[in-house]
């Protein structure tokens, strides 16, 4: 069965000359209303009734063409058109589509507008000719997006080359007419080789391979639920999580985490992490990095069974000494992307070997992601893509969105690459990394290159004191890093009664303190709303740190072998593991101190006695007063 052509021509007006003049700076309601009127112009119930695939036509043409027409109007192009040109068209007897934005709009308004499909053979009954609904809908409107998309990438890539329109519209007529009479065979068949044809003619434009990423960025406070839709795709994706919110997630829907530990098997997922909790790693220390790190890992371990390999934060975090953090962990690759602010060498790469000053090296992609959930971002799909076509061995994409999509653009690529790769294939960073292998430049960047936004930022959304509050944060830090290394000294003395271990409460205070950053990141309440309780949980910190040394100062002092004596003396402890000169005053009322080749410089008065003294590198000294 075929149908009766109603139309000469399906017509998308656009707000320029040319395709080569399609703006990519319209703002976000006129851009989805650009490229979804563009999408729905290939919708079946259309091509089966036209004598033509849909054209692009400059938005002032209102005369010179012949036939009735469909005419799809977009927002962007209603400034463009003539005065009356509602009226000129009605009177051509076109069909006008207009005033819409998103796509069930566009839809709805095929729908309301252009009459149903009628069979041209009379021995049709006339009940035969109600048809239903056409099948693959989404399919032919994916089409009509990366064919638009091929089209822009030919004339970025100058290379003028356009698909054969007398195949494709034997094709998709084909396929249309079999989706109206739900022949679902017979249409994929057709849709088929109107794909394979969009693909030879991208191999033409950039024969090499060309992928795409789904990068998906949840907010650190989604619930879990809105996960499970996202990790259902059969194609795969990239999912930025820190360890604590894996976490949180096992701990609230198992169900989801389940489904996150079987798609991570089954390699449709790769996971982009690194990071407990993403703190700033610049105004922090290196003991402080790894901590986080380490933890990261033991709950990917434990929930997952298996750590992070590729590593990536939301937050700005980048060193030029990472790579050498990064290679100490076993991370496989890093994304070299800040993706709130700062500033970083920013030149973009699919794939490069990021060098740290000592020489690691770690597979690193340095390209920005795309915004793919956004209009106004999908305008400059083919910009961006081209490129990483001209500088990239392997042609890269990232496309980031939230887990609830709110635009058809990511479905309709992910549509069209399960046809044919016309714009690439969908995979995960784990695979782009294999598959530049041999292919990567190293790169290497100065410290001064990475310049932190924190002080900006805390002083523009007056989320803390921007000053002292890192500083208090900083000072917590060594403060707990020093308790750490006490108690390494304490465990590697043995005794026979041995005191119970301080880990449970290190961990326990490593925990507050990460909580703690936590309220300093929070840019929902201000300064002087949260200020107390920030000094109040820093005091809190503060004081369990010193009981906790003092009672590990106690232990030491009681596992080091020493002799009863009458004499006074001083224990002194060096948590850091280099040497260091420290400066004291002797205990008044003691006799002075006995002579000791630690004692650098003394000076000693009737009154008090000051000494600097050398600490020897994560050790002690005991140092005693004279005899009478």
């Amino acid at each position: 069965m075929s149908f009766r052509s109603e139309f000469a021509e399906i017509s998308i007006l656009i707000p320029g000359y040319s395709v080569e003049d399609l703006p990519t700076d319209l703002a976000e309601a006129e851009a989805a209303s650009l490229w979804n009127a563009v999408a729905c112009a290939w919708h079946p119930r259309l091509l089966a009734q036209s004598s033509s695939l849909p054209l692009l036509r400059q938005a002032e043409s209102q005369y010179g063409y012949p036939g009735r027409r469909v005419i799809f109007v977009p927002t962007p192009s209603e400034s463009w058109m003539p005065h009356e040109w509602r009226n000129v068209f009605r009177d051509q007897d076109h069909v006008i589509i207009d005033s819409c934005t998103d796509r069930n709009q566009w839809l709805a308004a095929i729908e309301s507008s252009t009459p149903a499909p009628v069979s041209i053979d009379p021995a049709e009954p006339t009940a035969a000719r109600a048809l239903r609904d056409p099948i693959l809908v989404p399919d032919f409107l994916a089409f009509g997006t990366v064919a638009l998309q091929l089209q822009l990438l030919s004339r970025r890539r100058h290379h003028f080359i356009d698909p054969d329109q007398i195949l494709l519209a034997r094709e998709l007529r084909a396929a249309a007419t079999a989706a109206l009479l739900h022949d679902e065979p017979l249409a994929r068949q057709h849709l088929s080789t109107a794909f394979e044809h969009l693909r030879e003619i991208r191999e033409q434009i950039y024969p090499q391979k060309c992928v795409l990423l789904d990068l998906c960025l949840p907010g650190e406070s989604d619930p879990p639920e809105n996960l499970v839709s996202t990790l259902n795709s059969t194609t795969p994706i990239n999912l930025l999580i820190s360890g604590r919110e894996l976490r949180h997630i096992a701990s609230s829907s198992p169900a989801a985490a389940d489904l996150i530990r079987s798609a991570s098997d089954s390699g449709l997922l790769c996971l982009l992490s690194g990071h407990e909790i993403e703190t700033r790693t610049s105004l922090g220390s290196m003991a402080a990095l790894c901590s986080d790190i380490q933890h990261c890992r033991d709950n990917f371990l434990e929930i997952l069974g298996q750590p992070p390999r590729h590593w990536a934060r939301r937050r700005f975090g980048l060193t030029a000494s990472l790579p050498t953090v990064l290679q100490l962990f076993g991370f496989e690759s890093a994304l070299h992307v800040a993706l709130d602010d700062g500033l970083y060498p920013d030149r973009e790469r699919s794939q490069f070997d990021w060098q740290a000053p000592d020489g690691s090296i770690i597979p690193a992609a340095s390209r920005i992601p795309l915004a793919i959930d956004s209009a106004a971002g999908f305008q400059k799909f083919a910009d961006r893509f081209n490129e990483s076509m001209q500088e990239d061995p392997v042609a890269a994409l990232f496309l980031a969105r939230l887990p609830q999509l709110r635009s058809p653009w990511l479905d309709d690529l992910k549509i069209a690459s399960g046809w044919a790769p016309v714009l690439g294939e969908f995979v995960t960073l784990d695979s782009l990394a294999r598959s530049a292998e041999g292919s990567r430049l190293a790169e290497s960047h100065d410290h001064a290159e990475y310049v932190s936004p924190a002080l900006i930022q805390s002083s523009v959304l007056k989320s803390e004191p921007p000053v002292s509050g890192p500083a208090t944060l900083r000072k917590l830090q060594q403060s707990l890093e020093d308790l750490h290394s006490l108690a390494a000294i304490a465990a590697i003395i043995r005794t026979n009664t041995s005191p119970a271990s301080p880990d449970t409460t290190l961990q326990h205070l490593e925990q507050q303190l990460a909580d703690l950053e936590l309220q300093h990141l929070d840019i929902n309440s201000s300064i002087p709303a949260k200020l107390p309780a920030l000094e109040a949980a820093a005091s809190s910190i503060e004081a369990a740190a010193k009981n906790l040394g003092r009672a590990l100062a106690e232990t030491l002092s009681h596992r080091i072998p020493s002799e009863n004596t009458a004499a006074n003396s001083l224990l002194l402890l060096n948590p850091l593991p280099f040497p260091r000169l420290h400066h004291l005053q002797w205990p008044a009322g003691w006799q002075p101190p006995a002579s000791d080749k630690a004692i650098e410089a003394a000076q000693c008065t009737n009154q008090t006695c000051r000494l600097l003294v050398q600490l020897p590198p994560g050790g002690f000294l005991w140092l005693r007063e004279s005899s009478p």
